[in-house]
């Protein structure tokens, strides 16, 4: 199966209403939010298995881009 590549923007805003939501921190927080997001995102085509820690690198990932653009707007 292919790793999932968040392809829609949809996506990445579930997934950010689910991590505030859920505001997880252990590990298994984390696996359990991403069974309830691979359930979301999958289609009767297509089955999505997410990984907890895939899901909170990229919640590190989003969290460093905005912090990083947020600073770039403050200088200015």
């Amino acid at each position: 199966m292919a790793p999932f590549r968040w392809p829609e923007a949809r996506h990445e805003l579930a997934f950010a209403k689910e991590v505030a939501q859920h505001n997880p921190e252990k590990p298994d927080e984390w696996e359990a939010v991403a069974r309830r997001l691979g359930k979301a995102f999958s289609t009767d085509s297509c089955t999505v298995e997410l990984k907890g820690r895939g899901c909170r690198e990229k919640m590190d990932r989003i969290l460093t881009k905005y912090k990083e653009e947020d600073m770039k707007a403050l200088k200015r």
